[in-house]
């Protein structure tokens, strides 16, 4: 409790009194002393202040000065004197003051680590402190998430991390003051951190491996096993701060610990000094698909980056069942949805991964758009039809497809090279008429696509003189001719089509482009099908003449040979009539 009072001289003038005048005063809190010579005007003198009888202020023309912020170091006696300016020879001493000043009272709960973060099950040390204050004459108390503690002169308390609010508040011993309760003290926990293991390049025949988690751990080193002892000093030699050179062969581990009783991290990854892997697992998928259909076998493996072989063994966790470890590290599955996970396991016992990042397996549907046909014409020579075998919008080209062609009935046998004439891949040219079918493979069992669709879009297989006309048709493959059809090119309705055929009369370059055609089925039109889209070519009248100057003599000369060869045989008759006569 502070004590301000105020004493007087019966031989003094002037008067020392301080604002606020109340007691007690407390750290943190203003005062200012105000010098009255009570004398003629204050500004005909100049003014002195003492604190403990010592001058701390000399001579300054104003009669106040003020301590912003109170600390327990000003406590004392003060005192001022007046000096006037004309006469210096003539002092007013004031009345002494004293002055005492308290701590605020105030609790508050600190963290005695300087660690920026605190991990589940850590135990830490709580210490809660009177500000300015605070000693042997103290008892403390606690609120903590779970419990509360009753006055003790202990001022810390141990605690396992627990998450929640702590706060204390302090008492003296002879009751005399207690403090209100602290400001909160918040402990987060985050999950048990797991320590870094690297290993470096050998420099100059000797291997560095280097374990890291962060500021103020201290680590520690295995061999073989997670579970053995931690490495002695003489099993390798130390560099630098959670850096070791191994002096033998083997499989390493290491782990930080601090604080006491120790906290431990979670053990690294493991690192082998002769192998040279890092023993991390990985799922990757063979195939350089970009997409997996429902039903599509593909092939997983488990590999162990920058290392494995066959000393390895490998287990499997799937979307619907577990594979205990065995010496193949690929599986086969009919692509189910959702993630793959692998470890790898040395077969000695000596090392195990930890599970790999999980791969996630996620399927298409097929459409039955997937793959279509384009009947294509060519009108120069001779009336000719070939059929392409297009990839849609869930299948790209290429990526290890196979093409199947049938005939007449989708569940006939796959059409043999002799039954063709194939032009490239996925196209080629019917030996005969009927009706053809194609759809996709791939993988071994081979997986197949949907069948391909129905509608045809009837166009040139060339490219179209300019200058000339072309008629693009749409049909059914059945044959059949579609109803209310419309033409497309290059995904924007064309307006003149008319009975189911698109005349194209002079054609020019600015008509090339992809084409198809949709109707329907039926005249109620119940049903709409569209063909796939097919590339319209348009050359100029210069490169169709050279075609046909190319052409001309070739008729020309087969004519001529024709003729010749006639005349020779008439030649030759008539020559063996005139013997016989």
């Amino acid at each position: 409790i502070s004590v301000l009072f105020t004493s007087f001289k019966m031989n003094t003038n002037a008067l020392l009194h301080i604002e606020p005048n109340w007691s007690p005063l407390f750290t943190g809190e203003k005062v200012t002393f105000i010098c009255d010579s009570q004398e003629g005007n204050n500004a005909d003198w100049v003014y002195s202040f003492r604190w403990n009888s010592q001058e701390f202020i000399n001579y300054r023309p104003a009669n106040r000065f003020t301590l912003p912020s109170l600390t327990t170091r000003y406590s004392g006696e003060y005192q001022c004197a007046a000096y006037q300016k004309i006469r210096p020879n003539v002092i007013r001493e004031s009345n002494k003051v004293s002055l005492s000043v308290s701590v605020t009272n105030r609790a508050v709960v600190t963290l005695q680590h300087d660690w920026p973060e605190i991990y589940s099950g850590e135990t830490i040390t709580l210490t809660c402190g009177i500000e300015e204050g605070g000693g042997s004459e103290w008892e403390y108390e606690w609120r903590t998430p779970d419990y509360y503690t009753p006055p003790n002169p202990r001022g810390s308390v141990m605690t396992s991390s627990v998450r929640g609010d702590y706060s204390c508040k302090g008492r003296l011993k002879d009751g005399a003051s207690t403090t209100e309760w602290s400001d909160a003290f918040t402990v987060k926990t985050s999950a048990k951190p797991k320590a870094q293991l690297r290993k470096d390049s050998p420099v100059a025949g000797r291997v560095t491996l280097t374990c890291s988690v962060g500021s103020g751990w201290k680590y520690y080193w295995y061999k073989h096993n997670k579970t053995s002892e931690p490495l002695k000093p003489g099993a390798y030699v130390l560099l630098q701060r959670g850096s070791i050179s191994p002096s033998g062969g083997g499989v390493y581990w290491c782990r930080g610990g601090r604080g006491a009783p120790v906290y431990y991290t979670e053990y690294s990854h493991p690192v082998g000094k002769e192998l040279n892997f890092t023993n991390r697992a990985v799922v990757t998928l063979q195939h350089d698909w970009p997409e997996i259909y429902s039903g599509e076998t593909i092939t997983l493996t488990c590999g162990i980056e920058e290392g494995g072989g066959s000393e390895w063994e490998y287990e499997w966790r799937t979307p619907d069942y577990y594979t205990p470890p065995n010496p193949r590290g690929s599986m086969m599955t009919s692509s189910v949805r959702g993630d793959y996970s692998c470890k790898g396991r040395l077969k000695d016992g000596g090392s195990t991964t930890e599970w790999s990042d999980a791969f996630t397996v996620k399927t298409s549907g097929m459409s039955v758009f997937i793959f279509n046909l384009v009947v294509c014409t060519e009108r120069r020579v001779r009336f000719i039809v070939s059929s392409v075998c297009l990839t849609g919008t869930h299948v790209h080209a290429g990526y290890g497809w196979k093409y199947f062609w049938y005939k007449d009935e989708k569940t006939s046998e796959p059409l043999k090279p002799g039954d063709d004439v194939l032009l490239q891949s996925g196209s080629f040219s019917p030996s005969g008429g009927g009706v053809y079918w194609c759809r996709g493979g791939r993988g071994d069992p081979v997986y197949y696509t949907e069948y391909s669709g129905d509608v045809i879009l009837v166009s040139s297989v060339h490219p179209v003189t300019g200058g000339h006309s072309v008629t693009l048709g749409c049909m059914l493959r059945t044959k059949d001719l579609l109803h209310n059809v419309d033409f497309y090119k290059n995904a924007k309705l064309l307006p003149n089509g008319v009975g189911g055929e698109l005349l194209i009369s002079a054609v020019t370059k600015s008509d090339e482009g992809f084409y198809k055609c949709r109707g329907r089925n039926s005249p109620p039109g119940l049903e709409t099908l569209t063909s796939a889209e097919s590339w319209l070519s348009v050359e100029h009248p210069e490169e169709a003449a050279s075609s046909s100057v190319f052409l001309v003599p070739l008729v020309v000369g087969l004519v001529s040979g024709v003729l010749l060869i006639i005349l020779l045989l008439l030649i030759l008759r008539c020559y063996r009539k005139s013997k016989d006569i």
